[in-house]
This record gives C-alpha cells, structure tokens and sequence, in this order.
C-alpha cells in the first residue's frame, strides 16, 4: 500500500526525469521546418500548422523520456553490482542475483557494446 510519502517521491522523481530529458533533447528542427513549409505550401490555416507543430514536440518529448529510461535501465543493469563478500569471483546486486565476474579483457568488450547501445539509443 503507498503512502502520501511514496506519492510524492514519486511525483518528485516523475518531475526531475521530465526535467532531464527537456534538457538533453536535441530537437529536430528539420521535421518542423518541413512541416511549416507543407503547411504554407498546401495552404493550411496556421492554427492547424500550429497544432500539428506542436504535436510533434510533444511525441519527440515522449520518445525521447522513453530513451531516457532505457539508457537508465541499461546504466542499471551495467554499474549496479558489487563485489560479493562471500565469494571474490562474483558480484551481486541489489536484487540479490549473482554473477561472474568478468575477466578484465571481455570487461573491455562489455564497455563497447554498451556505448554502442547508447548511441543506438540516442
């Protein structure tokens, strides 16, 4: 059962990854080029252009929250284990699942996969 204080906890962190990904979006200024000139060009009423360029930086806004959570999932699942203390050949998280841990030569292949995801994602 959540209380008000999880409420807002989660409002707070709702408004801060809201906050994150406006300040890190690179908007297409392309698409809304594009858009405004076969606006003019076919003659529509600027409201409607209006409109239509607005729901476009609404969906990139979206699009670009969802990538935001997916490279914190990723971040996540990368940097969130620590060493064993049971075991000095494997790590945990916080979820209590256990790992091997890799052999510094396939670390550094892990590391590039993952920036590779990154930019894939972005």
């Amino acid at each position: 059962m959540t209380t008000n204080k999880d409420r807002e906890l989660g409002r707070e962190m709702w408004k801060w990854e809201r906050w994150r990904a406006h300040h890190n979006m690179r908007p297409s200024w392309r698409a809304g080029f594009l858009i405004l000139v076969a606006g003019l060009a076919l003659k529509v009423h600027w409201l409607l252009i209006t409109m239509v360029l607005l729901g476009y930086q609404v969906c990139e806004f979206l699009d670009h929250l969802a990538k935001q959570r997916a490279l914190d999932d990723i971040d996540a699942e990368e940097y969130g284990w620590q060493p064993d203390p049971d075991d000095p050949d494997s790590e945990i998280n916080e979820n209590g699942s256990a790992r091997v841990k890799l052999p510094p030569e396939h670390q550094v292949i892990v590391s590039r996969i993952s920036d590779r995801l990154r930019r894939m994602l972005l």
